[in-house]
């Protein structure tokens, strides 16, 4: 998630991220940094969909652990699931409305 070479990569299209708080895979400072480097890309590159001002990587944080969204996961958590399955939804609506 911090790979030198990644974090300089620039969106070319509207990217949606779930990310959980708890996770074994990905530390919390990873996750922090891939934030900040996004936040600051938007910043110097400007990187929103034209007249929008939406930034092109819209990153959702969810008090949950890594595997939230999968129903047979010990880690499953429903409420934070429904959340970001209803975030994408709205995503994709706004994004691909064919």
């Amino acid at each position: 998630m911090t790979n030198p070479e990644a974090l300089s990569w620039q969106p070319l299209c509207p990217v949606l991220v779930h990310l959980p708080n708890k996770s074994l895979l990905m530390t919390q400072d990873s996750m922090d940094e891939f934030v900040a480097v996004q936040r600051g890309l938007h910043e110097v590159h400007h990187l929103e969909r034209p007249g929008q001002g939406i930034p092109m990587v819209q990153i959702h944080r969810y008090d949950a652990a890594y595997g939230f969204d999968h129903a047979g996961s010990r880690q499953h958590d429903p409420v934070a699931s429904q959340t970001a399955n209803l975030k994408t939804t709205a995503f994709f609506d706004k994004y691909l409305n064919f």
